[in-house]
């Protein structure tokens, strides 16, 4: 777990990392007061019409994935728009008074998830040697998952003195600020396409000071 760490903090892709902690931090909170808010749109119903979105969101994202050519354009381009997009949509769906267009866009804030979600996993599989490729999923997935308890927690305290339609909004507001973030941050920006990565960008700090202090021939 720990090789696995150092390998993504090694690299630029510690940013999109870092992000995707808000990102489900997010989530969590959003997932604590999502049954408050179905019950005020219709009931347990509407909560299960809610988590069908998200997951078909996901699901298409996934599926259409590979057909949209997006391991062509860069990394952080990619990530940077789709947030934006899912904030904005995550967003926006607390604030309709119909219910069918809330499930809609809700389940639309999920779509750009499950393309990313393609996307990285295409990065690491293709950028990290297979010895280490056991440990940086590991630790992707660790500290990808290690906010959402937080998110959570929060999510659910501030459920009990506000809305939750207000909780659902800033946390959209947060996943579109992280997409902002990643539009801004030169280092994001600057990231390959998935097609350009290989093996350099996960190799050892100690093997690339070292490459770099060998004299060419």
């Amino acid at each position: 777990m720990k090789e696995g760490i150092r390998l993504i903090l090694a690299t630029p892709l510690s940013r999109i990392q870092l992000g995707v902690i808000v990102i489900n931090a997010a989530g969590g909170a959003t997932f604590t007061v999502m049954p408050a808010f179905a019950d005020g749109l219709g009931g347990p119903g509407i909560y299960g019409m809610l988590l069908m979105a998200g997951a078909c969101g996901s699901l298409l994202g996934a599926l259409l994935a590979p057909y949209m050519k997006l391991e062509r354009v860069r990394l952080g381009v990619v990530f940077a728009a789709a947030f934006c997009l899912s904030g904005i949509a995550w967003c926006l769906s607390v604030f309709s008074s119909w219910t069918w267009l809330v499930v809609l866009v809700y389940g639309l804030a999920w779509f750009p998830g499950g393309v990313t979600n393609v996307i990285i996993n295409t990065v690491i599989q293709k950028g990290v040697p297979e010895k280490n490729m056991g440990t940086v999923f590991a630790a992707a997935s660790g500290l990808s998952g290690i906010a959402m308890p937080l998110g959570n927690l929060l999510g659910g305290s501030a459920g009990v003195v506000t809305s939750s339609s207000a909780v659902i909004a800033v946390c959209g507001l947060a996943v579109l600020g992280v997409g902002i973030y990643w539009m801004f941050d030169p280092v994001t920006r600057k990231l390959p396409a998935a097609d350009d990565m290989d093996q350099s960008w996960f190799a050892s700090p100690e093997k690339t000071n070292a490459a770099q202090a060998t004299p060419s021939l």
